[in-house]
């Protein structure tokens, strides 16, 4: 991963590089995938902080210091909080965003300001990432040379609110605002849904009714590469012939759990977001 210093560098004294937060497994993911077919999600065993359960890098008392936290997890959540501190989101998905303040935030992919000016409480503090569902992960977060465990307490601040989603829209305002453009005339158009699929506790993602499969020795990539443009029904493309025009999307879902949108290799625009049907 390569540092994108999107902001004024001079807001922070240390940049403490990326902190990764994901879950951990002692299974391989043939016997998970088993486990999911059957069980759904299974749980995880661990959940790991820049790949250990125990990680100290929490600066010199004083210092403002740049954390960019990342979620890689495939099925795990993370709050993400250190104790008595107030966090500054200054970014979201690379997009640089007007500071706003948090003391608990639901973990993707933000890039955060921490200043530490707590000694006068204590010189220790855990830096807390708690995944929903399974055991709660615990950082050690220290100042100076103090080698000490700390006995801090987390926040009492209720975080269901977040309830494995983002933060709230209204806060995450970019720095340099866009404007999208008029939007046309809705065609071709396509049905997105996800649902369990039939006979099995595992979510399937299901494009016009078909869920994606592929063969991994002739991936979708090497047959374009190669100009192969028979696809097979299950490979779910769609062929957008006009090459350099705007898709809109309209994404909606019926279950209560949410779901990251990914589109690889574009970056894209969120217009809205509403609780209430589109139509």
């Amino acid at each position: 991963m390569v540092p994108l210093q999107q902001f004024d560098q001079a807001h922070n004294d240390v940049d403490l590089g990326s902190v990764f937060l994901q879950e951990w497994d002692h299974d391989t993911a043939s016997s998970l995938y088993s486990f999911a077919e059957t069980n759904g999600p299974p749980p995880m065993d661990n959940g790991l902080i820049n790949g250990t359960n125990f990680w100290e890098d929490g600066g010199s008392s004083g210092e403002t210091n740049l954390l960019r936290h990342v979620n890689p997890s495939i099925d795990t959540f993370f709050d993400f909080s250190i104790d008595n501190h107030i966090l500054m989101i200054m970014e979201a998905d690379f997009v640089p965003a007007t500071p706003f303040e948090v003391n608990i935030f639901g973990l993707q992919q933000y890039d955060v300001l921490s200043t530490t000016n707590q000694s006068s409480v204590a010189s220790d503090f855990w830096l807390r990432a708690v995944p929903y569902a399974f055991c709660s992960a615990q950082n050690l977060h220290i100042y100076g040379d103090s080698n000490g465990t700390p006995t801090t307490d987390p926040w009492a601040t209720d975080d269901s609110f977040l309830n494995c989603q983002d933060q709230p829209l209204a806060s995450l305002l970019p720095v340099v605002p866009k404007n999208a453009g008029e939007s046309n005339v809705r065609s071709n158009q396509r049905n997105v849904t996800i649902q369990l699929a039939t006979g099995t506790n595992l979510f399937k993602w299901y494009l016009n009714n078909i869920t994606f499969f592929s063969q991994w020795e002739d991936p979708t990539v090497l047959q374009i590469v190669n100009g192969d443009t028979e696809y097979e029904l299950q490979q779910a493309v769609i062929d957008l012939p006009i090459p350099y025009e705007w898709m809109s999307l309209i994404i909606e879902k019926t279950n209560t759990a949410p779901h990251p949108i990914n589109l690889h290799g574009h970056d894209f625009y969120i217009l809205a977001s509403t609780s209430r049907s589109y139509l």
